[in-house]
């Protein structure tokens, strides 16, 4: 009976010898660098905001940075150990549509877009492996392993990056309508693939989510493009706009008449009257106005003569501010005409002091 006890608690010291020593080489395997070995998440992508602006301004851009943070959750009982995740940040082209060449935002009431880009740092387009002609940024982090002391799991080793990004409105949009606009980047179009390696070389670029030692983040990704585009006007007004009623003999009788032209867009859409106040005390309505003679006293009758502006060549129609009513009216474009306003102008009685007369006559576009 000795003897046997004393083979058995050898058997028993040898196999605890061998489970021993297959356990130290498991150990000392090199862990294979997968996928699911990652976890990025804490992705922070501020929503990209124009803010307000009108068509004729210079075009509108923003700027921020995405921001995320990943780590190894492989547990080394031996001693920290890497393995290398490179990161890509999808954009598509948003629920409104578009291109690489150019994204689209939307707005109720209009089928034409307001178009826009986001850059990446580089300058290159941020897009991504389903949008053609564009990429993705890609960025690469070593990412240690979590760690054990003396028996005790310690902590892991999160590392943290950021990709700044550029955004701009497209320029030569003059014709777009006012109104709210909005482009949404939800999972479906703002995806996140990490592709694992085992050196600095690993990339994810031209990967797709069903490509080989790829995985989707743990972490969900969504943000919005938004900009409001303001009613406006424009009026165009050069030195060949003012009035010139030339040089006319007193002697000879009235009237006298003549022409000058100006220019004017709104935006598409919006509907505006033009209006013209001559000065005056109170100010004129009816575009009645009177030229002054400054060489003369202001209480002189003949420091005044009486002129009227109108909007048809007939003279039989007043040009004055009253909306709606006596005012130039339409509905812009966005554009200017490609033939300008014209303003005619009338000196019904000539018979006054010799002199030079002038008068500024103030131009509003009430929209």
């Amino acid at each position: 009976m000795e003897f046997l006890i004393s083979l058995l608690k050898q058997t028993t010291v040898r196999m605890l010898l061998s489970l021993l020593a297959v356990s130290m080489v498991w150990l000392l395997v090199p862990t294979t660098a997968k996928a699911q070995n990652v976890v990025c998440n804490t992705f922070s992508m501020p929503n990209v905001n124009f803010g307000s602006f009108t068509p004729f301004d210079a075009p509108a851009s923003t700027s921020g940075q995405l921001s995320f943070q990943c780590y190894n959750t492989t547990i080394s009982l031996l001693g920290i150990t890497s393995i290398y995740a490179a990161i890509c940040i999808n954009f598509g082209d948003g629920s409104a549509g578009g291109t690489a060449a150019a994204r689209n935002m939307s707005t109720t009431g209009s089928l034409t877009p307001l178009q826009y880009q986001i850059y990446r740092s580089d300058g290159a387009v941020w897009g991504s492996y389903n949008l053609a002609g564009s990429s993705p940024p890609q960025i690469v982090l070593q990412l240690p392993s979590a760690w054990l002391v003396n028996g005790v799991f310690g902590s892991y080793n999160y590392q943290s990056a950021t990709i700044p990004f550029t955004a701009n409105i497209g320029s030569g949009q003059s014709t777009t309508i006012p109104g709210a606009y909005r482009s949404d980047f939800s999972t479906t179009q703002a995806s996140i693939i990490v592709r694992t390696g085992s050196s600095n070389t690993v990339t994810c670029l031209g990967q797709s989510t069903s490509s080989a030692n790829v995985v989707l983040s743990q972490a969900t990704l969504s943000f919005s493009v938004t900009a409001t585009v303001q009613k406006a006007c424009q009026i165009q007004i050069s030195s060949a706009s003012n009035m010139d009623f030339g040089n006319i003999n007193p002697l000879t009788t009235g009237p006298f008449d003549t022409s000058s032209s100006l220019n004017a867009r709104c935006t598409s859409t919006t509907p505006y009257n033009i209006a013209l106040e001559p000065s005056g005390t109170p100010t004129p309505t009816d575009g009645k106005g009177t030229l002054r003679n400054a060489g003369t006293a202001s209480n002189n009758p003949d420091t005044y003569v009486s002129y009227g502006l109108y909007r048809d060549a007939g003279r039989s129609l007043p040009w004055g501010n009253v909306s709606n009513s006596n005012t130039f009216g339409g509905t812009g474009t966005g554009s200017y005409a490609a033939s300008p306003i014209n303003i005619y102008g009338r000196i019904s009685n000539g018979n006054v002091r010799p002199g030079s007369y002038t008068d500024n006559v103030i131009v509003n576009v009430l929209y």
